[in-house]
């Protein structure tokens, strides 16, 4: 048996099922799901197979955050000859408000994986991680843990990359022009990049299992491709609130994958936490 359900910007429903930290809930936009009886998380993909997850993340409020300069207390000639080194804790698009640096991800059982496409069984290449003007790029990086991650510094100037997670504490030190490549191990939750020689450089790491994860661009856009049909978890985590939803956020959103096409899970409403 299904029922299919429309979540709105009712606080009865917001309890459970509305986007927001642990402790506050978060208005959204009506959202269509269908939500089948039971779990029914991870279902193997149907006869028809596969299809694409979009959706777009926007602010929620009327006064855009501000993106104010850091305090660059070192290497200033080289920091910031390009201009200043804004906060990235909140990047809003001001035309559409479409939030950056969101990541989206399906969630997988403990003991059922996802079913993987063909196309994205082998991972493709290193992921990069890069410190050209004492900033972390990107500032969100997603990767697979079959992945290795290479960490560079095309800067005049000495960087560190500093890894911290329940599974992740590596520290490695570039010198200028140096480039490292290494293994990172697979985290259930987000890792923090620091540079020891710049403390305003911040920035986050995913490690996942499966292909199946976005961050969201410019305008707030993000898109799953290949993605196994039938009933799945979005998981959506942003830096300064963490899981929307809060803990109860860390399982998702149910959704229904359509075969063959594309779902769109709409515009999805996010501000700070109250």
């Amino acid at each position: 048996m299904k029922y299919i359900l429309t979540f709105g910007l009712t606080t009865a429903l917001g309890g459970l099922l509305a986007l927001g930290c642990g402790c506050a809930e978060q208005a959204e936009q009506p959202f269509t799901a269908v939500i089948l009886s039971g779990t029914a998380n991870n279902a193997a993909a149907d006869e028809s197979g596969w299809g694409t997850i979009k959706g777009q993340l926007v602010f929620d409020g009327d006064k855009i955050p501000e993106r104010k300069p850091l305090d660059i207390s070192k290497d200033q000639d080289h920091c910031l000859k390009t201009g200043p080194v804004n906060d990235e804790a909140w990047v809003v698009n001001p035309k559409n408000k479409g939030v950056r640096w969101v990541v989206v991800f399906l969630k997988q059982d403990a003991n059922k994986p996802l079913p993987v496409h063909d196309k994205l069984k082998t991972p493709p290449g290193d992921a990069v991680l890069d410190q050209p003007q004492c900033a972390f790029v990107p500032h969100v990086l997603t990767m697979r843990a079959d992945q290795k991650l290479l960490v560079k510094n095309p800067a005049p100037v000495l960087h560190s990359a500093t890894f911290k997670g329940f599974k992740n504490d590596t520290n490695l030190t570039l010198q200028p022009g140096e480039n490292k490549s290494f293994t990172i191990e697979l985290e259930k939750n987000a890792i923090t990049m620091t540079c020891s020689f710049h403390p305003w450089m911040r920035g986050y790491l995913w490690v996942f299992e499966h292909p199946y994860f976005a961050t969201t661009d410019a305008d707030g856009n993000f898109e799953i491709k290949l993605a196994p049909t039938g009933p799945q978890r979005l998981v959506i985590w942003q830096e300064s609130i963490g899981y929307l939803g809060g803990r109860a956020g860390r399982d998702g959103r149910e959704i229904q994958v359509k075969s063959e096409g594309v779902t769109d899970v709409g515009a999805i409403k996010i501000k700070p936490t109250e």
